[in-house]
């Protein structure tokens, strides 16, 4: 009896953590494909789709630098809330706003750049938010789940977008309205997440942050694994990036 309880009580707190990522990541994936479909398809030229993908690339690296300070000083399920209604807002707006037959590439650009800097905040506060409200011995085996079910969402985004494509009347509205909508449900599920934050002592001391960041660098470049492995995760996201550009 206990330990179904206790069962019930993980599947509460793991289910809206688990599919929150999956549900933006399935958006934002199918949103990248009408990106290379409308931009292909009205001006011919991917070099604009590089362009676009470049300042992406940029909003990432400001999202990373951002990430740490609001992820250890904020309240992460806030964070997490309200980086998915900001996505959900700039998609909305932008759903009104873009016109199909006159691509505005500074509103793609906007877009693209907001959406970016919103993920690189969102996924990193959604995983260190998990050690907090899942059982340790749990923790694992929940990882595992959620990178598998995050991952399909990138093989299940191309089956929607041609889908999507297989409609004549679609546009890239409908693709920035689809996106903004899995963001809202993103959110939705965030917010049912039971969590309670609790300031750290160490937050208002920055001689103590100070020497925490240190120490994460020096236990880093201790660690030749993980170097390697961040490597080869840049390298791989290069190769990955210029698939996106090349194929449509």
């Amino acid at each position: 009896m206990a330990t179904s309880k206790i069962n019930n009580n993980l599947k509460k707190r793991s289910f809206p953590l688990m599919v929150s990522p999956f549900t933006s990541q399935l958006g934002s994936a199918v949103y990248m494909m009408g990106l290379n479909w409308t931009l292909v398809k009205s001006t011919g030229n991917t070099q604009i789709l590089g362009n676009i993908e470049a300042a992406g690339g940029l909003a990432f690296l400001a999202g990373d630098i951002l990430v740490g300070s609001l992820v250890d000083h904020h309240d992460r399920k806030k964070v997490l809330i309200w980086t998915d209604l900001i996505s959900f807002i700039f998609c909305l707006l932008a759903s009104f706003i873009y016109q199909d037959s006159h691509p505005q590439i500074w509103l793609l650009t906007i877009v693209t750049l907001i959406l970016n800097m919103m993920l690189a905040i969102n996924y990193p506060a959604s995983k260190s938010i998990a050690p907090e409200i899942i059982a340790e011995p749990s923790i694992q085996s929940f990882n595992a789940a959620t990178n598998t079910l995050f991952n399909f969402a990138n093989i299940l985004a191309p089956m929607i977008g041609g889908l999507l494509l297989a409609f004549k009347n679609i546009t890239f509205n409908d693709f920035l309205l689809i996106n903004g909508l899995t963001f809202l449900i993103a959110a939705g599920l965030n917010s049912l997440i039971v969590y309670d934050f609790k300031q750290k002592e160490t937050d208002s001391d920055p001689s103590s942050q100070q020497i925490a960041q240190q120490s994460v660098f020096k236990y880093l470049f201790q660690k030749s694994e993980l170097v390697k492995l961040i490597i080869s995760m840049g390298v791989l996201n290069l190769c990955a990036s210029g698939m996106l550009l090349v194929s449509p």
